[in-house]
């Protein structure tokens, strides 16, 4: 499994690196894979010239390296609804109740009938 490299080994590693440590040294401290896994968060000269003209942004090389934590992703499953849906429903692509067309049109009608008899009996 990959080790998560955080913005404290990210600052070690600056520190390392201003004290002459080579990068493998800091990538062995540290417990990460090869070298240019810390070269690439790091320096970014070194990202561009290794991608060269191809290179996409580094925002999305840095992507490249992102893993959430197991809390990261749990929190993040948590806010997906439960799939309620049969088999056949599942199968066919039918979406979730309460995800449809027709289920948020219903929701808004329902809405803006409350909307009216709220502002009526308000005005009345």
């Amino acid at each position: 499994m990959r080790k998560h490299i955080t913005p404290e080994m990210l600052q070690r590693a600056s520190e390392l690196r201003a004290a002459g440590a080579s990068w493998n040294s800091i990538a062995r401290e540290l417990g990460v894979g090869g070298r240019d896994t810390i070269r690439y968060r790091l320096d970014d000269d070194f990202a561009r010239r290794k991608w060269g003209k191809t290179a996409p942004p580094l925002s999305e090389q840095r992507a490249l390296y992102f893993r959430p934590t197991e809390a990261d992703v749990r929190a993040i499953q948590d806010t997906v609804p439960r799939d309620t849906r049969n088999f056949t429903a599942r199968v066919f692509g039918d979406p979730l109740p309460g995800r449809s067309a027709l289920d948020r049109r219903l929701a808004t009608q329902v809405n803006n009938r409350l909307t009216q008899r709220v502002e009526t009996a308000s005005h009345g």
